[in-house]
């Protein structure tokens, strides 16, 4: 008796997605929006090399621009 409804509620959930795939309800999520942004990143640091092991003092400047179309 268990297996028969097991069984049953199997073929009734298979078949509701097949109905639900064919009718297109799945909803596609809509395209992101993408916003124009700059960004400047600044960073120090100390950086040692394998040949001499001296530390040396380093900086660096970073700069990124995206427009709205995600460039």
């Amino acid at each position: 008796m268990r297996i028969r409804f097991l069984l049953l509620a199997i073929a009734l959930m298979g078949f509701g997605l097949a109905q639900s795939a064919q009718a297109g309800s799945i909803v596609q999520p809509p395209p992101p929006q993408y916003v124009g942004e700059k960004e400047t990143i600044f960073s120090i640091g100390i950086q040692f090399d394998f040949g001499d092991m001296a530390p040396e003092i380093v900086a660096a400047v970073r700069r990124t621009e995206t427009n709205s179309k995600n460039d």
